[in-house]
């Protein structure tokens, strides 16, 4: 049997375990119920105001501002895939007319495809209009060089163009110019001509017929652009959307 001593001391000792016990319940509320309380606060009309002035107030600004700034980098890249693509269609534009310059020496000098010697005024000015048409055709093919970076492969366009215009150069001294200088030498009398000299002039003009070469190489240079030109307008359709 216990004694009342020891009873009453096993009482306050359970007194003071509950009271204790209260206390720390009190002071630190459990996990759950302070996820429970936010929610309970989150759902109420303050609650849910103050989560609406966050979202208006901050979060829709963040998200406006990047679409913006989304649309400005869409728009930008847009605009340089348009101007690129532009000037690679006027560049392909601009070599067209290239091919215009040949043909119009070859028109220039067809009446004289004769043995009929050039007079000398007539000779003065078929040299300045070959000369006039030889002017602007280097005028031109600075203005395509100078166009011929915007294509992806700067180095194969400029090779390409090069050895057109190289080939086109060679054909226009050594037949055109050769051909009237040759003609204009030529005695007043047919039959007083030098039989090497009229050899010479039926060569040239055979010569002069024969552009199969420089016809090829001007369509390796306007296969070249075209293919270039295509693939900036599928990456141009893409930019659009």
């Amino acid at each position: 049997m216990l004694s009342d001593e020891e009873k009453n001391r096993i009482i306050e000792k359970i007194q003071l375990e509950e009271e204790l016990r209260k206390t720390l319940s009190k002071k630190e509320p459990s996990r759950r119920s302070l996820i429970s309380t936010i929610w309970e606060k989150a759902g109420s009309g303050l609650g849910l105001l103050l989560i609406g002035a966050v979202v208006t107030g901050i979060l829709v600004p963040i998200f406006q501002n990047r679409q913006k700034t989304l649309e400005w980098e869409r728009q930008i890249r847009y605009e340089n895939v348009k101007y690129n693509l532009d000037m690679r269609r006027d560049c392909l534009k601009e070599f067209m007319l290239v091919g215009t310059y040949l043909s119009e020496v070859i028109e220039l000098v067809e009446p004289y495809k004769n043995d009929e010697r050039i007079p000398d005024r007539e000779f003065e000015r078929l040299q300045e209009k070959i000369f006039g048409i030889q002017s602007n055709r280097f005028k031109q093919n600075a203005k395509i060089r100078a166009m011929l970076v915007y294509f992806s492969d700067f180095d194969a366009a400029s090779r390409l163009f090069d050895e057109h215009t190289r080939a086109t150069t060679i054909y226009l001294e050594n037949n055109i110019e050769r051909f009237v200088s040759l003609k204009h030498s030529l005695p007043a009398t047919t039959n007083r001509s030098n039989p090497g000299d009229l050899k010479e002039l039926r060569d040239l003009r055979s010569e002069i017929d024969n552009i199969s070469d420089l016809n090829e190489k001007f369509s390796l240079v306007v296969n070249h652009m075209l293919q270039d030109i295509r693939t900036k307008e599928e990456e141009y359709a893409k930019a659009r959307f």
